[in-house]
């Protein structure tokens, strides 16, 4: 017989984003030893092949909607299926572990936190959280695909403490090109 995973590519973009809606889950916030990018598609389980399947299918079909997930201690993030970020994220429930578990232990209240190249915000809102009102976030992000959804996501968890900038950073005054990734 035919596995479902098999099947997946079949479904209609919108049926393949409700079905990812229901796959998303998050790891606990916790070290990862060994963790290396993309760790999760090890996970033979089900549900993993499942999610790996409908990644898949969103990169091949270079889907421009977002799903929207649930994160540590009740983020909300809208995530693009089929980019580097969301790989790791939805596939394996994580990303970089062991720094955002790192940071939870350092970020304390009040502090300013500097997100450099903050893409699609979840180092600043992750950072954020620990902050607080009497902290600031400063996320700083040049491309404008990645800044609107930094944006996005800044408004989707309504944090006032993050202030946010469209521009590169370097050692030196200038202009340059940005390469975006696909």
């Amino acid at each position: 017989t035919e596995s479902i995973e098999a099947r997946i590519p079949e479904l209609p973009t919108c049926v393949l984003l409700i079905l990812a809606k229901i796959l998303a889950q998050s790891r606990p916030l916790e070290p990862y030893p060994g963790w290396y990018f993309a760790a999760g598609e090890s996970d033979s389980s089900f549900r993993v092949r499942l999610r790996l399947a409908v990644w898949k299918t969103c990169n091949l079909r270079r889907v421009e909607r977002s799903i929207r997930m649930l994160w540590y201690e009740g983020i909300r993030i809208d995530v693009y299926l089929g980019n580097d970020v969301s790989r790791c994220l939805f596939i394996g429930g994580c990303i970089e572990p062991n720094e955002f578990a790192f940071l939870d232990g350092v970020i304390e209240p009040g502090m300013v936190f500097v997100d450099a190249g903050a893409n699609d915000g979840l180092y600043s809102l992750f950072a954020s959280r620990r902050v607080g009102a009497e902290g600031t976030v400063l996320a700083i992000e040049p491309s404008g695909r990645e800044f609107k959804r930094l944006q996005a996501n800044i408004r989707l968890n309504a944090l006032a403490n993050v202030r946010t900038r469209q521009v590169a950073l370097s050692n030196r005054n200038g202009q340059g090109t940005l390469r975006i990734a696909g």
